[in-house]
């Protein structure tokens, strides 16, 4: 991934975080809603006199609106600036992985491959157990060269996509 794509995807994720702050300051320090009951904000609706003598009314005290994570614009903001963030660093990551992979692929692929070379001269001879041992060499260095080559391949598709 280049620079200038890093760089536009954490501002924009920036100026998102900033304004979203902004707008929770700018709320906070707004006035506050009014209340049905001036004398004892926390009530209302309280009854100002029972109608009938009786077991003690018990005020009902307002509930505040359940806050859930989705409401809050500061979270909202987090996980845009989080995606921005993260969706071109999990590419990043995915494309080192397939690279460390073909890596070791490569390594094993090499190491059958030495295989291969020790054991071309008994390929020839009459023992049938010989002759397997080689073919086993080939197939394997042949197996872990195309996992090596097409997880590089992959890799280079994978941070081709950003």
């Amino acid at each position: 991934m280049d620079r200038e794509r890093l760089g536009r995807v954490l501002g924009r994720g920036a100026r998102l975080a900033a304004r979203t702050a902004y707008e929770a300051v700018d709320a906070a320090t707004s006035a506050p809603p009014v209340r049905s009951n001036p004398r004892r904000p926390e009530l209302v609706n309280e009854p100002a006199v029972p109608a009938r003598p009786g077991p003690p009314v018990r005020a009902r005290r307002t509930a505040a609106p359940p806050v859930t994570l989705e409401a809050t614009p500061l979270l909202r903001a987090a996980k845009a600036a989080g995606k921005g963030f993260a969706s071109p660093l999990r590419r990043a990551s995915r494309a080192l992985w397939l690279e460390l992979t073909g890596c070791f692929f490569a390594l094993f692929a090499l190491s059958f491959g030495l295989g291969v070379w020790h054991t071309r001269a008994m390929a020839l001879s009459t023992l049938a157990v010989e002759r397997h041992r080689f073919a086993a060499f080939c197939f394997l260095t042949m197996v872990f060269a195309y996992f090596s080559i097409s997880s590089f391949v992959r890799a280079r598709r994978t941070s081709a996509a950003g």
